[in-house]
């Protein structure tokens, strides 16, 4: 049965993209752009720095002095903790990337680097103060509220997974900081921009993927449909429902149309929760990296349900008070 199911979905797939090959080739073209205007200028830089870095032991260094604070917070090693600081700073999915680079250099074992996918792979404060608060709602006083409830539904996540899973051991991560003298950068830099052009590639086809998916279930007319009926049932604004579907798949997507919403507690509350989800094209891009050191993404889909809710929750309390 599920081998017919399969093919009878495969099938389909196939039908809609040929009856709808315009829409499916727009889609493409669309994130085509994205990608060559904004993800790779932007991101790939720091997927070679990342590589750098931890190979430089650079996040020994700095999680000596982290440990205890981190250790009472979360339950992880300081070298762990260090992967919140460049989630919160880099964002999507450079939190994945530096985390995967901790466990391939074998800095962080594999429990501790599921744990910190749950936590530490976030939006950055360039995105969220430039592109939401100053894109979407108009002033960067809006980004800085969304960035604030962002990085404290993360730190918020962090505590209740330690309060729930407990303190981990750290036999691999406090090991003796190895001499940064002794590694040669112009090897250390070569592995780094390769990984990062395979990094790159699984991030730019997972953009390519959901926005044809996004524009196909437009073509079709499904999301008017199911946009259209929860409207009529709830009475919630069809702009703001459209935005949040979009948001389910992908995150540039769902800002794009939350464009014409006017700020307030409502459209905030939206638009931190679409940050803390991600969308499914930023989780299987961070799950793509992530598969690459075989880290399980259990925790990294639950840390960001929980890390939408709290955020959303965080930003409507807040606004309620501003507005």
């Amino acid at each position: 049965m599920k081998k017919h199911l399969k093919v009878f979905l495969c099938l389909t797939a196939a039908i809609v993209l040929i009856v709808f090959s315009h829409s499916a080739s727009e889609g493409c073209r669309s994130a085509l752009k994205i990608c060559s205007e904004l993800i790779i200028p932007s991101l790939f830089p720091f997927f070679i720095l990342s590589g750098v870095i931890t190979g430089l032991k650079i996040p020994q260094s700095i999680g000596k002095k982290l440990s205890g604070a981190s250790q009472k917070l979360f339950g992880v090693s300081g070298v762990g903790a260090t992967a919140l600081i460049v989630g919160l700073s880099c964002g999507y999915p450079m939190g994945a990337v530096y985390i995967t680079d901790l466990r391939k250099q074998r800095v962080v074992s594999a429990e501790e680097s599921e744990r910190l996918m749950g936590f530490c792979s976030n939006s950055g404060f360039g995105f969220i103060i430039g592109a939401v608060g100053c894109g979407v709602f108009g002033n960067a006083r809006y980004g800085l509220i969304l960035y604030f409830t962002h990085a404290m539904a993360a730190i918020t996540v962090g505590i209740l997974m330690k309060k729930r899973l407990g303190k981990l051991s750290f036999s691999c991560c406090e090991s003796e900081i190895a001499d940064a003298e002794k590694v040669e950068l112009t090897s250390l830099l070569t592995a780094s921009v390769k990984n990062a052009v395979i990094s790159m590639l699984n991030v730019c086809g997972f953009i390519v993927l959901f926005s044809v998916i996004i524009r196909l279930l437009d073509a079709c007319g499904l999301f008017s449909l199911a946009i259209g009926l929860i409207s009529d049932k709830t009475g919630i604004e069809l702009t703001w429902l459209r935005s949040l579907f979009c948001g389910i798949f992908e995150l540039g997507c769902a800002f794009g149309e939350m464009r014409t919403l006017l700020p307030s507690p409502a459209s905030m509350t939206l638009a931190a929760f679409v940050l803390g989800w991600g969308g499914l094209s930023v989780h299987m891009q961070s799950l793509s990296v992530a598969g690459s050191a075989e880290i399980k993404g259990a925790l990294h889909f639950t840390g960001h349900l929980l890390c939408a809710g709290i955020a959303a929750m965080y930003t409507y309390i807040l606004t309620l008070f501003l507005f």
